[in-house]
């Protein structure tokens, strides 16, 4: 039976069960990284998503950076970060308001052009992922625009 109403709306109440299952399982599913709890719940209502793809793989190099930002080491303690950069520098447009003889990062990493890109990736991957699982409530309702400076 679909559940009518509420934020499972459009989940059968089988998945909703599979779902609770997982979560309250040892181990639980609370402890894997945030794109495998996509899977998983996915999973829990019968259908897949490719995380092979975008936008998840952009959603990953967020994470990435974010992960790198968070759990930061000194360049001599920690691994190479320059792959990770490479494939964001991919995925930004320059950032002309900053001289070119300053280095990617922070300069262009942590730009406005980062945060938007950030946020728009993010909220493709969520409709994406909204859309497999059947949910019928609009997760996110339309949003204000403003006028870049």
């Amino acid at each position: 039976m679909l559940r009518t109403a509420g934020l499972l709306e459009g989940i059968s109440d089988d998945a909703a069960t599979a779902m609770a299952d997982r979560w309250n399982a040892n181990p639980s599913v609370e402890r894997q990284k945030i794109l495998a709890k996509f899977t998983i719940a996915v999973e829990c209502v019968g259908t897949t998503m490719d995380l092979g793809r975008e936008p998840a793989q952009s959603v990953k190099l967020l994470i990435d950076f974010r992960d790198s930002l968070t759990h930061y080491k000194p360049q001599w303690q920690s691994d190479n970060l320059e792959p990770l950069f490479a494939e964001l520098r991919k995925r930004l447009p320059v950032n002309n308001r900053v001289a070119q003889c300053n280095p990617w990062f922070p300069h262009q990493a942590l730009s406005a052009d980062m945060a938007e890109w950030a946020w728009k990736t993010s909220l493709s991957l969520a409709q994406q992922w909204w859309r497999e699982m059947g949910l019928v409530r609009d997760p996110i309702p339309d949003l204000p625009s403003w006028k870049r400076p």
